[in-house]
């Protein structure tokens, strides 16, 4: 919730609550493509959310996300429902790398809105970009604002070189930065962010091979804390 909050800017509206979902879309018939998100939830604002982590393959990437924003829109009224009752949907992509050259900006959001005049269509649709190869690697951090704190700690967590310029992350980032510290720490939760990710969406996709090489993996580390 934490690192929503800042990736959101949501400081005079915090999200309080959120529900995981199942991050799969399966099609209605056998031509349908099938896509499963990284990480889908519900705010207690009643926003669907999409979290997704690109380390690599950043080509057509933009237009990868717009899709997933789709089936995020696709999903955002339950049968029956009243337009007027359109849950808001937002993809969030963190990527290692760069997405939008032209800008120094490295966190940026996009809206429906009118080619000139800016004239927003709606607001039920948001897509965010946060590039973490914007990230200059000697920015003192007191200069960094509360999204570009987490994006450095999210570049630079485990590089041994920067491990000054991380604790001073840690201390100064708030519980986003500490949250993202618990996750990222295989010493604190037996797995990677990586190595968890791999294990739900082996779920999702309900691959036998993904979910034995994750279950393997679980029990090795199970017997080494004697559990």
């Amino acid at each position: 919730i934490a690192v929503l909050n800042v990736i959101l800017q949501r400081e005079t509206d915090p999200i309080i609550d959120i529900q995981i979902k199942d991050p799969g879309f399966y099609g209605d018939h056998d031509d349908d493509k099938d896509s499963v998100l990284d990480i889908k939830s519900l705010t207690s604002s009643n926003e669907i959310i999409d979290i997704e982590v690109q380390n690599k393959n950043l080509s057509f990437y933009c237009d990868r996300s717009v899709y997933y924003g789709g089936r995020l829109v696709n999903s955002a009224l339950e049968k029956g429902e009243k337009y007027d009752k359109m849950k808001k949907s937002i993809v969030i992509s963190i990527v290692n790398g760069t997405l939008f050259p032209e800008t120094e900006k490295l966190h940026t959001v996009f809206r429906l809105r009118e080619v000139e005049d800016g004239i927003q269509l709606s607001d039920r649709l948001e897509l965010h970009f946060l590039e973490l190869g914007k990230i200059l690697p000697n920015t003192p951090v007191d200069h960094l604002d509360p999204v570009e704190k987490l994006a450095a700690y999210l570049k630079f967590a485990g590089d041994e070189k920067k491990e000054d310029y991380i604790q001073n992350l840690i201390q100064s980032g708030g519980d986003a930065i500490k949250l993202m510290r618990i996750s990222m720490d295989k010493r604190v939760s037996g797995y990677t962010l990586k190595e968890s990710n791999k294990l739900r969406k082996s779920i999702a996709k309900k691959s036998a091979q993904l979910q034995e090489e994750a279950k393997k993996q679980f029990f090795e580390y199970g017997e080494k804390l004697g559990t």
